[in-house]
């Protein structure tokens, strides 16, 4: 069963509403709908429960009228082997997510907790780390400034995915430029609310059997810096939204998101040279080749 629609998400870790105007950094998604090949213009929302809201409205929209949907967000869903069981006993991605659900607090004005929640983290490790980072003003116990004071706590500092893909950040690094792992904390607690709303409507890939798959609603790990950006629409000249960086990568991914579909419409084929017990763990970018 193929998808009829195509969600992609940027998604942001601030801890206030982004600005009343669209700005960069903040929380863009695009709908794309397969069959009449068209693109939505990007949609700006100021806190991730809005984003949400939203998003869960378009996939009841689309299942109720017997539509598939496939939704891409831009964070890691996953961690580095060896994490998933250390913390929670289950070498699973999933059982991560479930651990995350019951400790992360993210507020609808985006006040959030997770720099506490990656300090209890460490303090399930020896040594100091994985996670790291955090503003100065802030003091938590167990959670290093720089990552190069970590040290003992016996983890990778890649998944296997963002090693193939070469470019994507690691997971342990909470803030200043570059960083991704504030983004997961805060998204795999709201998509683990999505999994307890949706229930057997949806699955996420690649953590969940490739039988799975065919659900109205899969979740997948996306990168968009991993695509080649695609020319605007025409008339996006005046359109302030379009000249956005974020705006316009999501409008790409879901255009090179159909292509994967198209020449891949199973998604299973596109990660069936890598042992389950991986894929279940740390999970997968979608569009990451193996190597």
């Amino acid at each position: 069963m193929s998808f009829d629609a195509i969600i992609a998400v940027d998604w942001s870790a601030r801890s206030q509403p982004s600005p009343a105007r669209p700005t960069k950094d903040a929380i863009f998604l695009c709908l794309m709908e397969r069959k009449s090949q068209t693109v939505n213009r990007p949609e700006y929302f100021r806190t991730r429960h809005e984003a949400m809201k939203r998003i869960n409205a378009l996939c009841h929209a689309h299942i109720t009228c017997g539509l598939r949907v496939l939704v891409g967000f831009d964070f890691s869903f996953g961690y580095p082997s060896g994490f998933a069981a250390r913390l929670t006993g289950k070498a699973k991605g999933l059982a991560v997510w479930e651990w995350l659900v019951k400790r992360v607090i993210d507020g609808v004005q985006n006040q959030n907790n997770r720099f506490d929640v990656a300090g209890q983290i460490n303090a399930a490790f020896e040594g100091l780390g994985p996670f790291w980072g955090a503003p100065a003003s802030l003091k938590v116990k167990g959670l290093p400034y720089k990552g190069r004071l970590r040290h003992g706590h016996g983890l990778p500092e890649y998944r296997l995915t963002e090693k193939c893909s070469k470019t994507a950040q690691s997971s342990w690094k909470l803030f200043t430029t570059g960083s991704v792992g504030s983004q997961a904390l805060l998204g795999i607690y709201h998509l683990q609310k999505a999994r307890q709303h949706f229930g057997n409507a949806l699955s996420v890939y690649p953590f969940d059997p490739p039988e799975e798959y065919n659900k109205p609603i899969v979740l997948a790990e996306i990168y968009p810096s991993l695509f080649e950006p695609c020319p605007l629409p025409v008339g996006h000249g005046n359109d302030a939204l379009w000249q956005i960086p974020d705006a316009q990568q999501v409008y790409s991914s879901c255009l090179h998101l159909d292509q994967i579909l198209n020449v891949s419409p199973h998604l299973s084929e596109l990660t069936n040279t890598l042992p389950r017990a991986l894929l279940e763990e740390e999970g997968w970018i979608l569009g990451v080749k193996p190597k």
